[in-house]
């Protein structure tokens, strides 16, 4: 899937468990998976918000660098400081609502 697709796919209000490859430090908010929500996003950027309120942004990768497979989970690499271009930083996970029904 293309880039532009998965831009298209990802939209406001939509919750993900964001897993973070690249954060080591277990003191930082966004150390392992953590519930968020997408507020925006732009041509370069999505923005999440913690559940426990602020947000933050993430840059877009560059093409190669992000997929999306036919569940819905997106990866996106290289997005860490020092991170090598193939390295997993990011996969959001989507959270499913619970439709209660038989």
């Amino acid at each position: 899937m293309t880039l532009a697709r998965i831009k298209n796919h990802v939209r406001p209000g939509q919750v993900y468990d964001v897993t973070n490859h690249y954060i080591t430090r277990t003191d930082h908010p966004a150390f392992g998976t953590t519930r968020r929500t997408v507020t925006r996003t732009t041509a370069s950027r999505i923005y999440l918000a913690y559940t426990g309120g602020g947000e933050s942004g993430i840059d877009w990768p560059r093409a190669a660098q992000a997929s999306m497979d036919p569940g819905g989970v997106i990866q996106l690499r290289g997005g860490g400081a020092g991170q090598q271009p193939d390295d997993l930083f990011l996969t959001l996970t989507p959270v499913r609502e619970e439709t209660g029904g038989e």
